[in-house]
């Protein structure tokens, strides 16, 4: 038996108990703060990390859950430790809806929105400039020179902007009604008379669209000259959907993409803005703009954990834990001795863990956290436990799909369809018993199917296809498999629990982790 140092304790690994392991945290933000994040970070052969590097790619998307802010926070901080390269992590918080007040958003023309988050991010890149002014050293006259007058000259232009939007000094005096259309170099304006008939077109500039070229140049100028690398991570930016109705939250999402795209197109080098940014909000998108999918499909990461046609303890996600609780006992231990140490010979465990997901780190890590909470002492991670642990975590399974439910607009109805779901018992069923079910206890059937195929989209309930194998929806983009009223459905098995719903008996064999 070899000796491993746990949490500073010198012990044997047969020691060991599930209470020494770190298995993270379910919030990203949170985790990021830990003493040995770095080392308990998991992105195997440094694939998103890879793929970051690349020039076009400048938006990280996922299901709520899958990592995109600890992916951000690992390379955040690898950044930071490195003299060539400046970062920062820009979150809702306050700050993008102080601008958005600040930049009088509301009475911001459609066309002229992307303006405002390129202003937004220009204002985050001279952030990073600034410290590149503190951290110069004393020696370093002619480059401070240098960037304090990029500093105040910029800042000056942001005053003379914020003037200019607050003086609304731009009035077209014209009895009639007019038209705006934003161009590569200002607003065309089409000013045509009460009879609807056009007058005369003109071409003028907004003040603030004319001033943001001048900041925007002498920016780009200091990113080209500059050696480093400035990378600009924004998180959270969903969280606006809370502050405005749907409609101008998908014309905020939309312009924020462009916005991006836009400005990186025009840095040279390897700098960009970077965006965080869930699935669910941009399959709201799309349909809205004819041509967002572009810059989606070329310039998004699509953090995945699932393989197809691979066993559970294959999964990415079942790495990613091992990966974790090797590191947690400060050793290179292979990950293949952790499995043997700690886990059952087979596949049980993980195949059990995985079914009742979405496929997400968030998820494992809770059941895991959850198990650990329970049986501290325990030597071995096993199925009976598990068991005796899934209650709790069914319940916070579903505060997490409630989460993501609420953008819908269709939470209430969602959650009474669940309870008629509950009432009915099975864990499989068509839509015509459960229409007669809920008919005989007057519930609403108005949009069943509506909202059975809003839980499918989800992953809330599966269908069993004619094959006899189960199709879970994990990932946002399969929608090969319509849903209608001869489908059957299933009931995810993380929810089984909390819906008190007999497992009978069905098995886990025939599921498809996609």
């Amino acid at each position: 038996q070899f000796s491993y140092c746990v949490v500073g304790v010198i012990m044997k690994l047969n020691e060991v108990r599930i209470k020494d392991f770190n298995f993270g945290d379910v919030d990203g933000s949170d985790e990021s703060l830990e003493p040995k994040f770095q080392d308990l970070f998991y992105d195997e052969d440094s694939f998103y990390e890879k793929e970051l590097s690349k020039k076009k790619k400048f938006i990280i998307y996922g299901r709520k859950g899958t990592g995109k802010t600890l992916l951000a926070s690992y390379l955040n901080e690898k950044m930071r430790r490195n003299a060539n390269q400046s970062s920062k992590i820009v979150s809702y918080d306050e700050y993008i809806y102080e601008k958005l007040k600040e930049f009088k958003y509301d009475s911001v023309k459609k066309e002229e929105q992307s303006l405002f988050w390129r202003y937004v991010f220009l204002q985050q890149f001279v952030d990073l400039i600034k410290k590149d002014y503190e951290y110069a050293r004393f020696w370093q006259f002619y480059r401070k020179r240098k960037i304090k007058k990029l500093i105040e000259s910029v800042t000056r232009q942001f005053l003379e902007v914020q003037q200019f939007i607050n003086e609304d000094s731009t009035e077209i005096k014209n009895s009639g009604k007019f038209n705006s259309k934003i161009s590569d170099l200002g607003a065309e304006l089409q000013v045509n008379s009460s009879s609807g008939s056009t007058q005369k077109t003109t071409s003028i500039e907004s003040p603030y669209f004319k001033k943001y070229k001048e900041i925007e140049t002498e920016v780009l100028n200091y990113l080209k000259a500059s050696s480093k690398v400035y990378f600009i991570f924004f998180d959270d930016m969903d969280r606006l959907e809370e502050t405005m109705d749907l409609d101008e939250f998908i014309d905020l999402m939309i312009s924020m993409i462009y916005g991006a795209q836009s400005l990186n197109r025009k840095i040279e080098g390897n700098s960009k803005i970077v965006l965080l940014l869930r699935s669910d909000i941009l399959k709201l998108l799309f349909g809205k703009s004819g041509d967002v999918n572009k810059p989606i499909t070329s310039g998004g990461i699509e953090l995945i954990w699932y393989e197809s046609n691979a066993a559970a303890s294959d999964s990415p996600l079942i790495k990613m834990v091992l990966y974790k609780m090797s590191k947690s006992i400060d050793d290179n231990l292979p990950l293949s001795e952790i499995r043997r140490n700690f886990f059952p010979t087979k596949d049980t465990i993980f195949k059990y863990m995985m079914s009742r997901s979405f496929g997400r780190p968030r998820d494992i890590v809770s059941f895991f956290n959850i198990y650990k909470k329970k049986f501290p002492e325990d030597q071995k991670i096993v199925l009976n436990n598990m068991q005796r642990v899934e209650k709790e975590y069914s319940e916070w399974f579903y505060k997490e799909i409630s989460n993501e439910l609420k953008i819908t607009g269709k939470f209430d109805e969602v959650d009474k369809l669940l309870k008629s779901i509950s009432e009915l018992g099975k864990y499989e069923f068509t839509y015509h018993k459960l229409f007669d079910f809920m008919q005989k206890r007057q519930g609403n059937t108005d949009e069943l199917l509506e909202l059975l195929t809003l839980l499918v989209q989800l992953g809330v309930l599966g269908i069993r296809l004619n094959t006899g194998n189960i199709e879970f929806r994990y990932r946002d983009y399969n929608i090969d498999k319509p849903v209608n009223i001869h489908t059957k459905f299933v009931v995810h098995y993380g929810l089984r629990k909390l819906l008190s719903i007999s497992f009978n008996d069905d098995n886990e064999k025939n599921i498809i982790y996609q």
